[in-house]
């Protein structure tokens, strides 16, 4: 069976780990799997890769909707019998490109939507919509008006490999990568995420303000020029910027997990998120705000703290007693780490595997 997964790019965050992800276990199962984007700093990792020019958000812009005779062409050359798509703008692409050749699609709805006109007239969700949480799912029923018989949640998970990586690198690393950071004495605060407002960074820089001189925020974050302008300003302007040590990006992603002591995710809204199943994969607790899929996967004074608030002064009180008690770093991130056994990636892949053979003519 032949599949053409689609995305915006390929860049690193959470849509393209799950793109190359999912791609590369449907290879090992005997699909022929394209992926079609704009392209990015992780296109090498796709073997079979075909280059879209996907501009801006709008999906019905003219270069966007130009794409739709190259995608048709594509489908023929290449013998595609179900296309996939994982952004807004593909899946319209999706949509009028399987229309017309009598294609099935099938559609993965990665986080929360504005709920406009165009959404509501052409929702463009495809024979099934997978959503990554049951958060997700609520969103897509209630403020976008799927079906809810056409929506099927599959929480996301890390391939056993990547799991053995991770927890190897931080017990053998950890010393060498506090000390190359400048943090060994330091407790020290992760945050990993896209360069963006709504991500909490504001909010996680606030926090460090009202915290004590040993806590440190290392944040792995990178996007456009002015969203790097945005939180440079954002960093001067705190009387805790000494405290904040700011990577664009690291050659090893594993040195950034093996100095975390606490990882935080304070979004305004998170369909599920990666970064998660990454610290957990590195038993590091977890604070997260109730931001949709994050409580999901947290659970409340286990595998760390899922707070209400989204004011620094209560944030820090609570993250601070959370660190004051004996011990409860290291026995909340063992409850982390077994909590990742619920997220399955061989469970992950076969439910994939069920929608797409359900959804396909072949």
């Amino acid at each position: 069976m032949r599949i053409l997964i689609l995305c915006n790019h390929l860049n690193v965050g959470g849509i393209t780990t799950y793109v190359l992800d999912v791609a590369s276990a449907l290879r090992e199962r005997g699909f022929d799997v394209w992926v079609g984007s704009g392209g990015g700093s992780r296109v090498k990792e796709v073997p079979e890769h075909l280059l879209l020019d996907v501009k801006g958000k709008n999906a019905f812009s003219p270069g966007n909707l130009a794409l739709i005779p190259r995608l048709i062409k594509y489908s023929r050359e290449l013998g595609i019998d179900l296309l996939w798509a994982h952004t807004r703008i593909t899946q319209v692409l999706a949509h009028f490109t399987a229309g017309y050749l009598g294609l099935p699609y099938i559609t993965t709805f990665h986080g929360f939507f504005t709920p406009k006109l165009g959404r509501r007239l052409l929702p463009a969700c495809g024979k099934t919509a997978i959503a990554v949480s049951r958060s997700v799912a609520r969103h897509m029923m209630t403020d976008l008006g799927i079906p809810q018989e056409r929506i099927k949640i599959i929480y996301n998970a890390l391939p056993e490999g990547r799991v053995r990586l991770l927890e190897s690198k931080r017990r053998l690393f950890r010393d060498t990568a506090r000390r190359n950071f400048g943090l060994e004495d330091a407790l020290v605060l992760g945050m990993m995420c896209r360069l963006h407002p709504a991500k909490g960074l504001g909010l996680a820089v606030g926090v460090l303000e009202h915290l004590p001189e040993k806590f440190r925020l290392l944040v792995l974050a990178d996007g456009p020029q002015g969203r790097r302008e945005w939180f440079q300003r954002l960093l001067e302007n705190s009387p805790a910027k000494d405290r904040v040590i700011w990577l664009r990006e690291v050659e090893d992603v594993g040195l950034f997990w093996a100095s975390v002591d606490l990882f935080l995710m304070l979004s305004d809204r998170e369909g599920f998120g990666y970064s998660l199943l990454e610290a957990f994969s590195c038993g590091i607790p977890v604070v997260t705000t109730n931001c949709g899929g994050p409580v999901e996967l947290v659970r409340h004074e286990r595998e760390g703290l899922i707070l209400d608030s989204d004011q620094p002064e209560r944030i820090a009180e609570e993250v601070k007693g959370f660190c004051e008690r004996p011990g409860i770093l290291e026995s909340a991130g063992r409850q982390a780490r077994q909590r990742l056994e619920s997220f399955d990636f061989n469970t992950f892949v076969r439910e994939v595997e069920s929608v797409i053979l359900s959804s396909s003519k072949v």
